[in-house]
């Protein structure tokens, strides 16, 4: 008994230190007693799991390791090839005509082209795993930002006898660590420098010039080798990137780099016939890792960033003539303006130029390989030159599917009593012997159809089986989700006064729990399955006994009386603004109508009350409706933002405005009575942080105009200017925890201090969105301040139990901090990297750092809202966690929508745009946990519902 009272009492004083609720919330989860930190900490592992979950239903890794090279009889038309990667290189640029006329005449005259089709991410690292290991990138690298190989596979320079591969220091490691034939040569990172002043040809130069110095070497051991068959070079050019970045893909520095490219291409064909003598057993390729948005960005799957260039041409490629049936991608219109030949144009999946490579050096594809050999390309000579490469791609395809589907008969569980292949893969032994047939009888054409045949029912047979348990596992996560949501929800109910310690989970729930458990982890531990599988099946049961038990001592008989019309109501209007929210992750424009029908909303409310002759409510509520209509037009406005310097500038000053309107004219009526002027105070306190606060806002634009002025010039920005951006941003988020600890000041203060480092950040109208969303903050928790009942003094200084109405807060704060996401962008614009945003605080090419300072220009707004939030809060007297546990239930709704919408087929936008939409409201979940510590640190030493604890009165 002693020792059930001293923790009761310790669970006490925890609470109150952590202002979050009164000590009867100490919860019950799982059939024990757990602290608020543990429910947090439970609800970060779940959602882990269920963010990880979506790589076992629909991304698993695409490589089939232990796969054996496959044998092939392709007699070598090349005795090397030569790979130039033209980094950031669009299809339309490369092809308008006269933009590169050697690459272009080559086209016409002497090869093959087209158009090679990336996938998102289009990015340089999966863009070289496509092109020269034959698929597409393995979905573990994405923890690894695309930089390092996740997992080891095979590719062209890997195949290769010798292999020789030039570029920037971020690609080359890629494909040469830890092989030995495989000689690199990288410039230096300080060259990898995107600001507009530099010559971004320099680097594509330095390539052709350390190949020709290659090729001319005097070393014999080198020149032997050079002389080898099967040997590679790969060629990575980034000057095209860096100036698409700096400059715009329709620039005109960006066609200057494509001509420095093009008599690149001219030179290095020159060097090589050079140096072997002209014995046409050279082959090239000339593509793209990805392209460029018309933004200036890349990484996702905007068509410029997906079309990129092809042309072959060279020993074992075939002449511009028609090509072959079913061995292009599609028949796509040609543009007139290209300078090329619109009837030879075949395109491709960029997964197929590895087959491709690899048969005009007589290899096999790559053992990973899932690309489809474009026979287009290749010449009718030697006759059995297609036929041969077709058959050992189709060879190797076919080996990929037999042992991928024995793994799959002995693990899947929906294989646990038999396994059915792909339809397709029924007719394939015969149709393999068919093709073997033609081969041996000569006619190459037929082998070659029918081994295209056989190749792509393997990849459809491959995808059947790598799908195999996809609906099962669906259920079973949607089974978690919905047990989660129940458990948070029983966990809202009040409870008995005596009944919150329970010493473990117990009763029939348990029972039948763990004889599920015991039934399932045999299933799985026959079947193999991984560990995270485990967590799949076991967490339904675990949540459900934990249901159970917190049920049996809830006050379920006292919820009608809390009213159980209102609860449904709230309910039903909170699943109406997720709705409207899960709308608005495919549309934007959703948020511009949502916020037009609340800003009609709060317009007739404001005409009710000012009936009812509540005046001040009455211009609180018509001043937020005010507010919410000014939020709706940016989510009407292009994501594809052009530099406007003079808009950055007005929406910081807009801020400021708003600010200094907040501090001198609403301060003085106290309007959450907490920060009365004291008689004998001159001035109230907090004045000379807000001065330094709005005087650093007047450097930032100052910053602003200087380096939007060096950009403009084309001239380097100095180290200084960097230097001032980098104290300013650093400096102004410190700020507000100087100001006074009252709401008003305190949460002005907030919004100033993150308003300068957006406005670093900001291109075009990021900061008057920032300026509006502030004013719709502002209005809101004055509103909510209005319309609040009174209350006595005594009870003004703690948090009450919660209430069936408090579900709005919830509600509204995940309404507002995805429309703080969605208000200067969408999807697309998130995923893809835009540098524009980071010149005003480094020009130096560092994708970490860059990557971190553009997540945080999308945080900043989101941050802010937390803080509003957690203010309001405590004005309010609402308990922080219950909000949480709300605000939880409502995001779990929206990533279950978005669970059923993760795609793998149709367009790569819509793939990406998927997986990014439940990946982001998953994760949000766990995310806004940072949010809200943050914006505790901002509102910590707030007081409660307007009364501080310490808080001594006039």
């Amino acid at each position: 008994h002693h020792g059930t009272t001293a923790r009761r009492r310790v669970a006490t004083f925890v609470a109150r230190r952590l202002r979050l609720s009164t000590p009867r919330d100490t919860r019950i989860m799982h059939g024990a007693s757990q602290s608020k930190r543990l429910v947090v900490l439970y609800a970060l592992v779940v959602h882990l799991v269920f963010v990880y979950a979506t790589f076992d239903v629909y991304f698993q890794s695409p490589l089939v390791s232990g796969v054996e090279r496959a044998s092939t009889t392709i007699r070598a038309p090349a005795k090397r090839l030569v790979v130039i990667v033209a980094d950031g290189a669009r299809a339309d640029a490369a092809f308008t005509r006269d933009s590169t006329p050697h690459i272009q005449k080559i086209a016409r005259e002497l090869g093959r082209w087209g158009v090679s089709h990336a996938r998102a991410p289009t990015e340089s690292r999966p863009g070289h795993v496509a092109l020269l290991g034959g698929f597409y990138e393995d979905p573990s690298n994405i923890m690894k930002g695309w930089q390092a190989n996740a997992v080891e596979f095979d590719h062209l320079l890997n195949q290769s006898t010798n292999a020789w591969a030039f570029g920037a220091p971020s690609v080359v490691p890629l494909f040469s660590d830890g092989i030995e034939h495989v000689r690199e040569f990288m410039y230096d990172e300080a060259l990898e420098d995107f600001a507009a002043a530099n010559d971004h040809g320099a680097v594509d130069t330095w390539v052709f010039d350390a190949v020709c110095e290659v090729l001319k070497t005097p070393n014999a051991s080198e020149v032997r080798a050079l002389h080898k068959d099967g040997n590679v070079f790969l060629l990575h050019l980034l000057g095209l990137d860096s100036s698409g970045h700096a400059h715009k893909p329709h620039a005109k520095e960006y066609f200057d780099n494509l001509k420095i490219v093009d008599d690149g291409v001219k030179r290095i064909e020159a060097a090589f016939a050079e140096a072997f003598g002209d014995d046409g057993k050279t082959a090239f390729i000339f593509t793209a890792d990805h392209g460029m948005s018309n933004k200036g960005a890349h990484g996702d799957g905007d068509p410029g960033c997906t079309e990129t260039p092809l042309v072959v041409w060279g020993a074992g490629v075939s002449e511009p003539v028609s090509t072959i049936s079913h061995s292009c991608r599609g028949s796509p219109d040609t543009p007139k303006e290209w300078g090329v030949d619109a009837s030879t144009r075949c395109d491709v999946d960029q997964a197929d130029i590895a087959p491709l490579g690899a048969a005009l050096l007589g290899f096999p594809p790559p053992r990973h390989n899932s690309g489809l050999l474009p026979s287009t390309y290749l010449s009718a000579e030697p006759s059995d030159l297609r036929s041969s490469a077709a058959i050992a791609n189709a060879e190797q395809l076919l080996a990929l599917h037999e042992l991928k589907a024995e793994r799959t008969a002995k693990q899947a569980l929906n294989a646990l009593f038999s396994l059915k292949l792909h339809s397709d893969m029924v007719s394939v032994p015969q149709l393999v012997a068919t093709y073997k047939r033609y081969a041996e009888n000569g006619a190459h054409a037929s082998a070659t159809n029918v081994a295209g045949i056989v190749s792509r029912a393997c990849l459809r047979g491959l995808t059947h089986l790598h799908k195999y348990d996809e609906r099962l596992l669906q259920f079973v996560v949607v089974a978690c989700f919905a047990s989660w949501m129940i458990l948070l929800a029983v966990n809202l109910l009040p409870r008995r006064k005596y009944d919150v310690e329970v010493d473990s989970p117990r009763g029939p729930a348990l029972l039948c729990a763990l004889i599920y458990g015991a039934i399932m982890g045999a299933i799985l531990i026959v079947r193999r399955a991984p560990p995270t599988y485990f967590l799949y099946f076991g967490l339904p049961a675990y949540f459900a006994v934990g249901i159970a038990n917190t049920l049996s001592v809830a006050k379920l008989e006292i919820v009608s009386k809390q009213g159980l019309f209102a609860t449904v109501l709230g309910a039903i209007s909170a699943f109406i603004v997720a709705e409207t929210i899960c709308a608005g992750f495919h549309d934007r424009i959703v948020f511009a109508f949502a916020f037009a029908f609340g800003a009609i909303l709060l317009a007739c409310f404001s005409i009710v009350l000012l009936v009812r002759q509540e005046f001040v409510n009455a211009l609180l509520a018509f001043i937020a409706a005010v507010s919410t209509g000014i939020m709706a037009p940016f989510t009407t406005f292009s994501v594809e933002l052009e530099s406007n310097t003079a808009m950055v500038i007005a929406g910081l000053l807009a801020s400021v405005l708003l600010s200094s309107a907040t501090h001198f004219l609403l301060r003085p009526l106290d309007v959450f009575q907490d920060d009365r002027k004291e008689k004998k105070q001159r001035w109230q306190p907090g004045q000379l942080v807000f001065l330094i606060q709005t005087s650093i806002a007047c450097v930032t634009s100052v910053l602003v105009y200087v380096v939007d002025k060096y950009q403009s010039d084309k001239l380097a920005i100095p180290k200084a200017v960097h230097a001032c951006a980098w104290i300013v941003a650093l400096v102004s988020p410190i700020l507000p925890v100087f100001s006074p600890a009252r709401t008003l000041p305190r949460m002005v203060s907030v919004f100033l201090g993150f308003a300068s480092p957006y406005a670093l950040f900001s291109i075009s109208y990021e900061s008057l969105f920032y300026a509006s969303l502030g004013l719709c903050l502002m209005s809101w928790m004055a509103l909510e301040r209005g319309l609040q009942q009174p209350t006595s003094v005594k009870s003004k200084m703690y948090a009450r139990a919660v209430a069936p109405g408090d579900i709005r807060h919830a509600a509204v704060f995940l309404f507002l901090i995805d429309a703080a996401f969605f208000g200067t962008g969408n999807i697309a614009s998130i995923a893809s990297f835009d540098l524009s945003s980071v010149y005003r605080l480094t020009t130096r090419f560092n994708p970490f750092l860059m990557g971190g300072l553009l997540m945080l220009k999308v945080l900043i707004p989101m941050i802010t809202v937390a803080a509003a939030f957690l203010a309001m809060l405590k004005l309010q007297r609402v308990p922080a966690f219950e909000s949480y546990l709300m605000f939880l239930i409502l995001s779990d709704i929206m990533a279950v929508r978005f669970f059923f919408q993760v795609t793998t087929v149709g367009s790569w936008l819509d793939i990406g745009s998927s997986v990014s939409r439940y990946a982001l409201m998953t994760t949000q979940v766990v995310t806004i946990l940072p949010f809200l510590a943050l914006a505790d640190v901002y509102t910590a030493s707030l007081p409660i519902n307007g009364r501080a604890l310490k808080a001594k009165r006039a």
